[in-house]
């Protein structure tokens, strides 16, 4: 199962540095690690890139009560069974995670 799930995503993420590459002004890249440690400043940065209106000029749910801090990124909670993924699929995996 761990083997066809890295296959699967292997398969289906390799495309994207190419349609990165060939359409730039399409895409925005962002990771859950810059959403998850700055929070404001990446909703910010995907709202205008998809041409929402900002988030400042909206008010706040509870609008009053004190912003709740970001929760730390702490990686996964279980070890992932890495032995079981092929050698080739591991490194396209890693690659593509670089």
């Amino acid at each position: 199962m761990v083997a066809a799930l890295t296959s699967y995503w292997v398969t289906h993420t390799r495309i994207l540095p190419g349609f990165e590459f060939a359409l730039p002004r399409a895409c925005l890249r962002e990771r859950f690690e810059d959403l998850n440690g700055a929070q404001h400043e990446t909703i910010q940065k995907v709202t205008a890139f998809l041409g929402f209106p900002s988030i400042k000029d909206q008010p706040s749910p509870g609008e009053g009560s004190q912003p709740q801090p970001a929760q730390e990124c702490s990686g996964p909670q279980a070890d992932l069974p890495v032995e079981l993924i092929p050698s080739r699929t591991l490194a396209q995996a890693n690659d593509l995670l670089g």
